[in-house]
């Protein structure tokens, strides 16, 4: 721990305005990582009342199957708007987070008296290898999250496909 002999020898004032664009950069990272959870809980409701629609599309009032086609097209539409979210989440809040991050890192890095939270997060990616595991572990998410509703799709599609084609 470097800092603290910095911090003795440091500007007061200067030392104040850092320390405001510091918590200024906390709270916007606060702000854009709440967006990424409230979209994907979104993700997740809407995989949800994606087969809430199929499971109220197959059975009818007698409790036969039917609708296979119908639950094929609404299956595939639940997997292009998770996919809209995930472009969303991923290509805008996610990297307006990196921007505001990457910001906090070089005014810790320009100013030695600032503690380091962001340059020891930092460290833990370098360790891995990864420049950025955390977009790599939401892809995953919304691959899977994505994944679900095409293969069942694809099932509902075939079932159609062998009940229209015998």
């Amino acid at each position: 721990m470097a800092y603290p002999s910095d911090l003795q020898n440091a500007d007061k004032d200067l030392f104040d305005r850092a320390w405001r664009v510091v918590q200024e950069c906390g709270e916007e990272e606060r702000h854009f990582n709440q967006l990424q959870s409230v979209y994907r809980g979104v993700a997740s409701t809407w995989l949800l009342a994606t087969f809430a629609a199929v499971g109220y599309l197959l059975f009818d009032k007698e409790g036969k199957l039917s609708h296979p086609g119908v639950s094929a097209i609404v299956c595939f539409a639940g997997a292009f708007g998770i996919g809209l979210i995930w472009n969303l989440d991923l290509n805008v809040y996610h990297r307006l987070l990196v921007a505001v991050f990457t910001e906090g890192h070089e005014l810790e890095k320009h100013f030695t008296f600032l503690p380091k939270f962001r340059t020891n997060m930092f460290e833990v990616g370098r360790k891995t290898g990864d420049r950025d595991p955390i977009r790599k572990r939401l892809t995953r998410y919304y691959v899977g999250t994505a994944s679900v509703p095409v293969l069942a799709g694809l099932f509902f599609l075939g079932w159609w496909l062998r009940l229209i084609c015998p």
